[in-house]
């Protein structure tokens, strides 16, 4: 009898004949071959190949023929396939077909799976299958598919080795194989149920052509070169760019300041490099998408007319293509971007650092398989210091696995760089990068455009009073809060002292381009932010006078250029991304003023933002003792602050290599652990805008659509899970759909300082 992989089904949804449904054999090798090919690059091709010749293999059992007859249903197809593939000594293969379904599973629960198939009565009754892997194994050979000629090829000593020796290597390999597996699976199979999406990947499909890009990069430098010292010094940077990127080395740092042009001139060296070596892509990881839209954008305008539409990927959850509307089967830049985005083929991708770092620990299919596209690829990483402290020690094991075991070539660039260096005996052997540039201090010196000061009054402990009255002294001015409750304090005691600001605390649509004090938190949904940043922007440019009070938020990568600047004291790095926001285009006649205090009664936040604080106070009075200024930005300073940082912190606070060990390997517990951004956190819809009519329309469907989801991401605060159910007692969070799952604001959302308790003023009738 013919066996088959899956039915074909016709537009309506109806049930095609047998003799138009997917053959078994002709899958299993499709996918084989491909996942051989994809892990070609990390000479896992055999395992990879292996793993896709077995992954389906339980089809081959009745109970699943029946099952696609509609006969039965909850039947287990891939535990046939992981115990041959044990069998064959291929272990990685063995948790890849597992799991290229639900997630790589975890050693004790493959365990398990292998000794069900290997029981009569639990393989029927947990797993629904009649026949052992003989049986199977006789009708694979029917189909001429050699399975049971196949070799061992697994060396089970050399995989115990490297679990033992490197956990996080070893987990790395393994989503590797698994990403090929399920990138394999997943394309061979729309190819069969979806020609025409199939047809739509390739057709968007380009290869990088680094000598090329580099060509038509330069082209673009030289027409917008300036002759100024600005445009020779930024010249001087990118020939050292150039210059470092012909050795075969795999792992450097890129130290420049704002303003020297890292953004090209990185990408020049990731070009010349790829070039050079025979890289396949190059990636660009960002911390905050509003650098991503603004470095993807450039990188559009530089290509795009060379390469076409496809030739940049920009995935971050935010981005929709130009002329993109809500929904993405009908509007075909949307369902490419979105194909392109699954796997990530493509040859420049910029990208989220949340979505590069989670998807190397991650255990689902449709995280991981984009990571095979991954190895022999230039990866850029910006601001760098970034990185979480807690979960430096995985993380950077990952990055050296990556230049170590996959061909990668690794740059770390930042202004303020951080001493990784001093983590190198946590890092499996070593970490030793090459700094690309000779003389960083060099352009720190010459791009020179803040100058700090810390002044007795206001280091002493300033009230909140006295300090609203030094932000309204004259001209603009930003003020960086440790805490939302700071600068929420702030900006009412703002409101209340500047009689010239119109309009009541409560008026339901201000006009933020009138408005002369603003506020920016995660209190305010991201639709809201945008349109205050955008006012604040607009008042800057006309010489408008504005005060914004803000959290640490603004320091995000957002691009805004006040002359004045009054930071909250708090870890050093922070203080000088606060300082990025002063003078940031040098227009200044003179150097742009950064005021650091300390705000009487407001402690810093709990955690590692209170240590990174309290190690920059030690710092700061040990200068003081020794009676010499305080330099912010020194190299050597900035060395001290991140070496004692670590020193004084758990870098492995998530316990990621206690769960990647050879005894436990929880693959889906390291994938829930694993997560650059605190997901513990609820998001809450507020009525601001377009998010009235979302809150609307979900409290009628009592249920998610697709689209509401869209429409959702720009109207929804956070809250993390003790202030959510506090707000939730309180009754100012409410909730509808089944089981409460959508959560949003029930009380008057403040114009000016978002989803926020009322105030005082504000409760009197």
């Amino acid at each position: 009898m013919p066996y088959f992989a899956h039915t074909k089904e016709n537009d309506r949804g109806e049930v095609l004949p047998e003799s138009l449904w997917h053959p078994l054999k002709d899958h299993l090798m499709s996918v084989g071959e491909a996942a051989g090919r994809f892990a070609e690059p990390m000479g896992m091709e055999r395992e990879a190949y292996l793993a896709g010749l077995l992954h389906d293999f339980g089809k081959y059992g009745d109970n699943f023929q029946k099952r696609l007859h509609g006969q039965i249903r909850g039947v287990n197809h891939w535990a046939h396939g992981a115990e041959l593939a044990y069998e064959r000594k291929a272990f990685l293969a063995a948790f890849c077909i597992a799991g290229h379904h639900t997630g790589i599973p975890k050693r004790t629960d493959l365990s398990e799976l292998i000794k069900d198939v290997g029981d009569p009565e639990y393989r029927d009754q947990k797993l629904r299958l009649h026949e052992d892997v003989s049986g199977l194994l006789k009708r694979a050979d029917k189909d001429q598919l050699g399975i049971d000629r196949l070799p061992i090829i697994g060396n089970l000593e050399e995989t115990k080795k490297l679990m033992l020796e490197n956990p996080v290597a070893f987990g790395l390999r393994l989503r590797m194989l698994f990403s090929a597996l399920v990138d394999a699976d997943f394309l061979d199979t729309e190819r069969f149920c979806n020609l025409e999406q199939s047809k739509v990947r390739e057709e968007a499909r380009c290869i990088l052509e680094p000598a090329r890009a580099l060509e038509v990069l330069s082209q673009y430098l030289d027409s917008i070169q300036k002759k100024d010292d600005l445009g020779r010094l930024r010249k001087e940077f990118l020939d050292e760019c150039l210059g470092a990127a012909d050795p075969a080395t795999w792992l450097y740092t890129l130290t420049g300041p704002t303003g020297i042009g890292k953004t090209l001139s990185s990408l020049a060296f990731a070009l010349r490099h790829a070039a050079k070596h025979g890289k396949r892509r190059i990636i660009v990881v960002i911390p905050y998408t509003t650098i991503i839209e603004q470095t993807a954008g450039v990188y559009r305008n530089v290509f795009e007319k060379a390469f076409g539409p496809y030739y940049v990927l920009e995935h971050h959850s935010n981005y929709l293509p130009a002329g993109g509307g809500e929904e993405d089967s009908a509007n075909p830049a949307i369902r490419r971007h979105r194909l392109l985005s699954e796997n990530w083929d493509s040859p420049l991708i910029v990208t989220t650092s949340v979505q590069f770092f989670d998807s190397l620990f991650a255990n689902r299919p449709r995280d991981c398989r984009k990571l095979h596209n991954i190895a022999h690829s230039v990866v850029f990483f910006d601001e760098v210091q970034t990185l979480p402290v807690g979960l430096l020690r995985p993380s950077l094991s990952a990055l050296k696995s990556l230049t170590a075991d996959f061909g990668c070539t690794c740059v770390l660039g930042t202004a303020t760089q951080p001493a990784f260096g001093h983590l190198s005996s946590h890092v499996e052997k070593g970490w030793n990068p090459v700094e690309i540039i000779g003389n960083p201090k060099k352009y720190a010196s010459a791009l020179k455009r803040v100058e700090y000061r810390f002044d007795g009054e206001m280091m002493n402990g300033i009230g909140a009073d006295r300090l609203a009255e030094k932000l309204l002294e004259g001209g603009s001015v930003l003020c960086v809060l440790n805490t939302k409750k700071g600068a929420e304090e702030i900006w009412r005691i703002l409101r209340q002292k500047d009689i010239s600001h119109p309009g009541a605390d409560t008026e339901e649509r201000p006009d933020f381009a009138q408005s002369q004090i603003l506020h920016l938190s995660t209190t305010l949904c991201a639709g809201h932010r945008r349109q205050i940043l955008d006012a604040a922007r607009r008042r800057l440019d006309a010489g408008q006078r504005v005060v914004l009070v803000s959290t640490q938020l603004v320091e995000a990568g957002v691009d805004v250029d006040f002359p004045k600047v009054f930071r909250a004291f708090g870890p050093l790095d922070s203080i000088i991304q606060s300082a990025g926001r002063c003078n940031r285009e040098g227009r200044l006649k003179g150097l742009g003023q950064v005021f650091v205090f300390k705000l009487k009664d407001h402690p810093y936040p709990r955690g590692v933002y209170k240590r990174a604080a309290e190690v920059t106070e030690s710092l700061y009075q040990q200068s003081l003792l020794e009676g010499r200024p305080f330099e912010v930005e020194a190299p050597e300073l900035l060395e001290t602050y991140f070496k004692r940082l670590y020193q004084n912190s758990d870098i492995d606070s998530k316990e990621i290599l206690d769960l990647a060990r050879a005894e436990k390997l929880d693959f889906p517990g390291i994938a829930q652990r694993y997560r650059l951004i605190d997901d513990s956190t609820r998001a809450v819809l507020v009525p601001w805008d377009g998010g009235r009519e979302v809150i609307e329309d979900l409290k009628k469907i009592g249920h998610w659509t697709r689209p509401l989801l869209e429409k959702a991401k720009a109207y929804s605060v956070n809250f993390y899970q003790q202030k959510f159910k506090e707000c939730l007692a309180q009754g100012a969070i409410a909730s509808t759909g089944e089981n409460g799952e959508i959560a949003y604001w029930n009380l008057k959302y403040h114009p000016y300082l978002g989803a926020v308790m009322p105030g005082m003023e504000e409760m009197v009738v």
